[in-house]
């Protein structure tokens, strides 16, 4: 819990947010103990199927561990800065000193005035005894946020066979987040968040909950579907059909059936995006296997002649 509150910049709100974390444990225990246990049927015939009813238990329990932790630190947001404990405005520079926490931190002041009208974010009063935990985590304050801190999206954090030129095309444009929310190294469990939250894997938090949170494989797939893009002719159809743009979007349509599994992706639960409903709406995000194609959104650089790209995700095939 240090950890995570590290990351968000959010160590001032520890006091309202110790109790919760225990109960959250268990829905992910619970998740796990039956994904590892619990996704073949019972026998010892090794053509039985997966058990998909303990498949689809484990999903539920892990995706409402999420919900939990996202309300637990709104709900806890909304007591500190409703309570005399504080206000939103020292809240969020808090949270902009930290690594994750400065999109979060504009989002929580652009949307106060709703996140404290909302009843199932009202917290009743913290028990007496919990400052002592909150002064125990605020010890390692700022040992948790070093610990925190990202490197840098560059050749050190991909694998080594992918080639330097083609890493830059997708790394040098200033807004470029392709390898961070949508690279090899996210999760299941980041899709998953976004897809209930907005809050992307690199801690970033959209404005709304996107269609489709998904992720490549690998970096290297992410690189091999920018390469396809460029020299595939989907780029030139998305020119094309957007004349006189200097950013412009590729869709699945352009890019056609790539004919490779490059990834996968959760769909939000909801029709609309709107961040709130989609934490309040019971249910898991629906998990999407074998993405075919590829959606993105370049921007042309004049000085070096090329179109860089900002960002670039697996998605359905046409």
């Amino acid at each position: 819990s240090a950890f995570i509150l590290g990351i968000l910049g959010l160590e001032a709100i520890a006091e309202s947010v110790i109790d919760g974390f225990p109960r959250i444990i268990e829905y992910y225990t619970r998740g796990i103990t039956t994904a590892w246990q619990g996704p073949r049927e019972q026998g010892r015939n090794p053509f039985m199927g997966d058990d998909l009813a303990a498949q689809n238990s484990a999903v539920q329990e892990i995706a409402q561990g999420h919900v939990e932790v996202v309300i637990l630190l709104l709900g806890a947001m909304v007591q500190y800065i409703t309570r005399g404990r504080g206000n939103a405005r020292a809240l969020a520079n808090e949270m902009r000193a930290s690594a994750k926490g400065e999109r979060l931190g504009q989002w929580m002041l652009e949307h106060e005035d709703e996140l404290k009208k909302r009843p199932d974010l009202q917290r009743p009063e913290p028990r007496r005894g919990a400052l002592e935990a909150q002064e125990a985590l605020s010890t390692n304050r700022s040992k948790t946020a070093d610990a925190a801190k990202p490197d840098a999206i560059d050749q050190k954090t991909v694998s080594s066979k992918i080639d330097a030129k083609q890493l830059d095309l997708v790394t040098g444009h200033p807004n470029a987040h392709s390898l961070s929310v949508h690279g090899g190294k996210v999760s299941d469990g980041d899709l998953m968040l976004r897809a209930k939250s907005a809050i992307k894997p690199n801690g970033d938090v959209g404005p709304s909950v996107p269609p489709l949170s998904s992720a490549f494989h690998s970096d290297e797939l992410l690189i091999f579907a920018d390469q396809t893009i460029r020299n595939g002719g989907a780029l030139e159809r998305a020119i094309a059909r957007q004349p006189g743009q200097d950013v412009i979007r590729v869709t699945a349509q352009d890019a056609g059936d790539i004919g490779v599994d490059l990834g996968r992706g959760f769909k939000r639960v909801l029709p609309t995006g709107n961040i709130l409903k989609n934490l309040e709406t019971n249910g898991a995000p629906e998990k999407l296997e074998n993405l075919r194609s590829i959606e993105g959104l370049y921007q042309y650089n004049p000085s070096k002649k090329n179109w860089e790209t900002i960002t670039i995700f697996p998605a359905p095939a046409p």
